[in-house]
């Protein structure tokens, strides 16, 4: 067996001190792999360190290391490997001495690191589909996130009720849109229409051994996964499902505010929709906010120096907010988020940038301040 490579045990140690716990006892995977689900972030690597082994030996594989690393870190919130008397298992050699230099070592130094040996394309054990005309213009298949949250909606209907004029499949279609998880939408006004919704439920009949009729067709592969994976276990299909709501759909309250804030000459809607929704992602919030505080005991305003601490004394704690301060000049696509593009901010210095958004960037507002 050939023995596992340093970049692959810093890749391990990054996804153990920076996996991120998000409800409960659950964590999802560093917030610049923009995923929630780890084995999405597993994948990411395998097509530079998978070698000759299959998918699945290589998410084994790196989970178990992502483990090993578990119970010598003291941010992760999994126990990790160990001994019988309930020790972290004694790293080796080469874990030991990748723990030992990175642990004082920045989270962006490592980023930086790894980050080249990110690869979201097909990997190699993935056929490679014939891109035609006909193809081209079709809208992307139905991902993980996405056949998750129909499937949660399938057992919470009756067979009668998976049709286009039911509420709750309008609903689900308006979520869909809304995710912003597919850089390219060939056919935006068709893309994940009531119809196509309705038709995709009615695809998983197909799976349904509890469904008495025939279904519609046979489903992709990743449906058939997605479907063995939870229709025994549905108590964790919910959990996924409301993980994803919570990781890319804003609440309606969120969405009214963001829609009604004054906005002036920015270049176009959706830039400034995806700086919102960079900037309010709670993990994001979370995250920036404890690089900030590991390094100062309080947070203030990056732009005009407010401490709402110093105002406020405890009632001030956690009134800071954060500004996506990396200039959009094109749609962007999948890129990772980088922690240095968010500032820390107060409610008016943010409201101040909000509102002139594509205007003013944070240094051409503390200048004006300065000057005043």
């Amino acid at each position: 067996m050939t023995p596992l490579s340093k970049e692959f045990w810093i890749v391990a140690f990054f996804l153990s001190k920076y996996g991120n716990k998000i409800q409960g006892k659950r964590t999802a995977p560093p917030i610049e792999l923009n995923t929630y689900s780890w084995k999405v972030a597993y994948k990411f690597f395998y097509k530079n360190f998978g070698e000759s082994k299959t998918l699945k030996t290589f998410e084994n594989s790196l989970k178990n290391c992502r483990d090993t690393y578990d119970g010598h870190t003291a941010t992760s919130e999994r126990k990790g490997w160990r001994d019988q008397k309930g020790n972290p298992v004694k790293l080796q050699a080469l874990s030991r001495s990748i723990f030992n230099k990175y642990n004082s070592v920045s989270r962006e130094t490592i980023w930086n690191e790894i980050k080249d040996n990110v690869s979201v394309k097909e990997s190699k054990d993935e056929p490679k589909q014939e891109a035609s005309k006909e193809k081209q213009m079709k809208n992307p298949t139905w991902n993980r996130e996405e056949l998750i949250l129909a499937l949660d909606l399938y057992f919470r209907m009756d067979y009668g009720q998976m049709h286009g004029t039911n509420p709750d499949i309008i609903q689900l279609s308006k979520d869909l849109r809304s995710l912003n998880i597919h850089t390219e939408i060939p056919n935006k006004e068709n893309f994940r229409s009531v119809n196509s919704v309705a038709l995709k439920l009615a695809n998983l009949k197909k799976s349904d051994q509890n469904f008495k009729g025939k279904g519609m067709r046979d489903g992709g592969k990743l449906e058939k996964e997605i479907w063995k994976e939870f229709h025994r276990h549905r108590d964790t299909l919910k959990k996924e499902a409301d993980l994803i709501r919570q990781l890319y759909l804003k609440p309606k309250s969120e969405k009214k505010s963001v829609a009604s804030e004054p906005k002036v000459n920015y270049k176009s809607e959706f830039l400034f929709q995806f700086h919102k929704n960079r900037e309010t992602d709670p993990l994001v919030n979370k995250i920036k906010k404890e690089m900030v505080l590991t390094n100062s005991k309080s947070l203030k305003c990056e732009v005009c120096g407010y401490n709402s601490v110093t105002v406020f004394g405890e009632l001030g704690n956690d009134l800071m907010e954060i500004h996506y301060n990396k200039e959009l000049k094109k749609e962007p696509g999948l890129e990772a988020s980088l922690m240095e593009d968010f500032i820390i901010v107060c409610s008016n210095c943010h409201k101040a940038l909000d509102k002139n958004f594509g205007i003013l960037n944070a240094d051409d507002l503390k200048k004006i301040i300065r000057k005043r």
